[in-house]
């Protein structure tokens, strides 16, 4: 059968119907030309199979997205995902986005015989989406992607799994905060925060409190009790086996630190969790520790000291394609040459 497909498109590519051409890694890509592509989508919503293929196609694309996630035990969404698999969802983004509109078009009617997915088709949407969170976060689709995660939340009914729920919400808070919508951010999170509680996962729990920490110390904000979330996350962090979430609380304590004026603890905190990120290697929290050691040595003076972790930090967001990153890494970079009375140099990394 697999034979039989492969001839059918080379067939069609002799005969100028699809194009082939060469994807990432070298992979060989096929596409319709568009005339053909809206003929070939009108007869296939004219058929009775219309719905029976979208279901599989978004199936498939849920798989692919998931892939990651199945190796992934700890209960947020924010571990970083290799490079090859950003890529991969770059690449496929138009199916992606066609696999969610659909999952997320609860108003389509179905055909006589047309069998819902597994869990129904906007849970099977708030699952990819939520699989979807490091790409939306990394390529610079935050607006779109907590579009979708908010669609697809609204839309999720009751009996929707109440941890992929709260994961989902976990999700679009981080994309809210990092946004400056440190409002939405709060709500989304605590709510999350309450399914975490209903379901009694204490390692959720302490996910979600950290979360709401971070915000709390980056967005200055009064209404989240940070000292009650300090003290409850003080008393789950022994029985605590995530090192993910561990990591990131190191981060919190240390934003902390800075506020109180302890820049020497705040660095011992921000190192200790550079070495768990490096232990489970996760991208994004080593790109936030090199960022932030690198600004606390600004802050303290050290310009020279502040290098290595900006150029590391700056290596390694290029390598994941991480804009804002590669970003404040260069206008850091900047700093440090403008203060060492390299004008020139500080205007080739961030501009005149």
């Amino acid at each position: 059968e697999e034979g039989e497909v492969l001839d059918l498109l080379s067939e069609l590519v002799e005969r100028s119907l699809v194009v082939a051409g060469a994807g990432d890694e070298g992979a060989l890509r096929y596409r319709m030309l568009e005339l053909i592509r809206q003929y070939a989508r009108e007869k296939l919503e004219e058929s009775e199979q219309s719905e029976s293929l979208r279901s599989r196609h978004a199936r498939y694309y849920l798989a692919l997205a998931e892939r990651e996630d199945a190796q992934d035990a700890d209960p947020g969404v924010r571990r970083s995902r290799p490079v090859e698999w950003l890529r991969q969802m770059e690449a496929e983004l138009a199916n992606l986005r066609a696999a969610l509109d659909w999952s997320l078009d609860e108003d389509a009617e179905h055909p006589e015989g047309f069998t819902e997915p597994e869990g129904g088709r906007v849970e099977l949407g708030l699952r990819l989406a939520t699989a979807l969170f490091w790409f939306w976060h990394t390529r610079d689709y935050q607006t779109e992607g907590r579009s979708y995660l908010e669609r697809a939340l609204s839309k999720s009914s009751s009996t929707t799994a109440a941890r992929l729920r709260a994961r989902a919400l976990d999700g679009a808070g981080g994309i809210a905060g990092f946004q400056g919508d440190i409002g939405a951010a709060k709500a989304l999170l605590e709510e999350g925060l309450d399914l975490y509680r209903q379901l009694g996962d204490e390692e959720g729990i302490a996910s979600a409190l950290t979360d709401l920490g971070m915000i709390a110390v980056g967005g200055q904000r009064d209404d989240i009790p940070l000292s009650a979330v300090m003290e409850e996350l003080g008393e789950l962090k022994p029985s605590l086996k995530s090192r993910h979430t561990l990591a990131w609380l190191h981060l919190v304590e240390g934003g902390i630190a800075v506020g109180q004026g302890d820049l020497e603890h705040s660095v011992a905190l921000c190192e200790r969790s550079l070495e768990l990120f490096r232990e489970i290697r996760d991208a994004r929290g080593i790109l936030s520790c090199l960022l932030h050691l690198g600004m606390l040595a600004l802050v303290g003076g050290d310009h020279e000291g502040a290098v290595p972790m900006l150029r590391e930090s700056l290596r390694l967001a290029w390598d994941l394609d991480y804009t804002v990153v590669i970003q404040c890494s260069l206008y850091s970079l900047a700093r440090v040459a403008a203060s060492q009375e390299q004008p020139v140099l500080a205007t080739r990394l961030w501009g005149p």
